[in-house]
């Protein structure tokens, strides 16, 4: 019996969906250490079969898939048995869908095999990754990420498509990872309205508004390469917190943030009065991420749930996680 806990991550914004320069996507994020989930496989010999306990919705859904694809790949016959501990809500913009695939693969192929698989070798296999590269990387290794994207044009990705319509492409490369420090807090608000956007209606938006306007790009690579990165590497989340700020009005970011419930632009503006740092979308939403330390994270955590309190939803106060998904004890 393998027990895997996995991580979970803010996407703060899709670098290039513009391709004039031959590559496109490319991603920024960094990995928390919640919410998560422990993902559990047993495996009994017998007729193929999977029972999922523990989640439902997409959730239990993906990991039916998941243990398909694995027994096919490995050829072998089995009944298989997944247990969920913990919470990780779907389609609010914190990487569900990856977190779910890689964890159940890993488990599986720990119980069937005794190891695990390359996650990015993992990730081509069941569909993930083919766009953002950061759930992937996140899983592996954890921190703060920037993935340099895909060849853009014959040879590589031929149109703007997510990460889900993007089957067959492997992960991004990362080209920077580095240690958040341990004293920043981000503080999550997901509020109880319409969901990120994911499916047919996620690739129509990105038929819709792409390309995004070169400028935009060009401006979004200063800020990750001269604010963002040194901000990590010099533990200033005053910085950091200044240029996702900025982001917020950039490139796809901007279309993200516009489509958005009203309410989720305010939790932003609520996190930023309530001395947050800084305030942003993760990926589609509609989970609103605010950039603190030790310090200022209750303060604004009280507020995003007081501004909560008519529609209802969660807020987590989360750590940073410089390391990936791990193999817990049974």
């Amino acid at each position: 019996m393998a027990r895997v806990r996995s991580v979970s991550r803010i996407h703060i914004t899709l670098i290039d969906l513009n391709g004039s320069l031959g590559r496109v996507d490319g991603s920024v994020g960094l990995t928390l250490n919640e919410p998560a989930m422990i993902v559990t496989t047993e495996v009994e010999e017998g007729d193929r079969g999977v029972e999922v306990i523990g989640a439902k919705g997409d959730t239990a859904e993906k990991a039916r898939r998941t243990v398909e694809t694995v027994l096919e790949d490995l050829g072998v016959e089995a009944a298989v048995t997944v247990r969920f501990e913990g919470r990780y809500p779907e389609h609010v913009g914190l990487g569900s869908g990856t977190q779910t695939a890689l964890s159940v693969a890993t488990a599986l192929h720990l119980d069937l095999v005794g190891e695990a698989p390359d996650p990015r070798e993992l990730a081509v296999r069941l569909g993930r990754g083919g766009t953002s590269g950061i759930g992937v990387a996140a899983f592996e290794a954890g921190g703060f990420i920037v993935d340099g994207g895909h060849r853009f044009g014959p040879g590589g990705k031929e149109d703007f498509r997510p990460s889900a319509a993007s089957k067959g492409v492997p992960p991004a490369p990362v080209v920077s990872r580095l240690p958040v420090p341990d004293d920043w807090r981000f503080v999550l608000a997901i509020p109880d309205v319409e969901k990120g956007a994911h499916g047919k209606k996620e690739v129509d938006i990105f038929r819709r508004y792409c390309p995004v306007p070169s400028r935009d790009v060009e401006r979004l690579c200063r800020l990750i390469l001269m604010v963002m990165m040194p901000a990590v590497a010099e533990d200033d989340p005053e910085a950091f917190g200044r240029a996702v700020d900025e982001i917020q009005g950039l490139g796809f970011k901007r279309v993200e943030v516009g489509l958005q419930h009203p309410l989720v632009r305010s939790l932003m503006e609520v996190a930023r009065e309530a001395g947050a740092y800084g305030a942003g979308l993760s990926s589609f939403g509609p989970t609103v991420y605010a950039v603190c330390d030790t310090a200022s994270a209750g303060t604004v955590a009280r507020e995003l749930r007081s501004s909560l309190e008519d529609v209802g939803g969660e807020v987590i106060v989360a750590e940073p996680r410089n390391e990936g998904a791990e193999v817990v004890p049974g």
